[in-house]
């Protein structure tokens, strides 16, 4: 199981409680519990994952945000280089929901930027 939520390591209690709700969800699901499912609407499997990974050493724009769902080919954003010219243009490798972004716009090659989960 992998659970990521909140943004760049913070500690939030929206995001907190999240978590809590979603493992016990999980845990009645299971039947690991007696209480009943808390189920909600929409939920997507994520079997597998694709990272996109920056070819220079720069600055990362993100044009989309994490829980965006992108088509194969859409643009998620672009790499400069320290003089604001534009090295490299980031498009999803794959129809998904982007799971995270780079935080930070300093990037380093063979970086990951984006990961995307492939939803089932």
């Amino acid at each position: 199981m992998d659970i990521e939520c909140g943004r760049l390591g913070q500690v939030e209690e929206k995001f907190v409680t999240r978590i809590i709700e979603a493992i016990g969800s999980l845990l009645n699901y299971l039947k690991m519990t007696d209480e009943k499912p808390l189920l909600s609407e929409g939920i997507a499997f994520i079997e597998e994952r694709s990272y996109i990974n920056s070819a220079h050493t720069g600055f990362f724009y993100p044009l989309k945000s994490s829980g965006d769902y992108v088509k194969k080919g859409m643009k998620v954003g672009y790499v400069t280089d320290f003089f604001s010219e534009t090295k490299e243009e980031i498009y999803a490798d794959t129809n998904g929901i982007i799971l995270y972004l780079l935080g930070t716009p300093p990037v380093s090659e063979g970086e990951t930027l984006v990961a995307i989960g492939m939803i089932k």
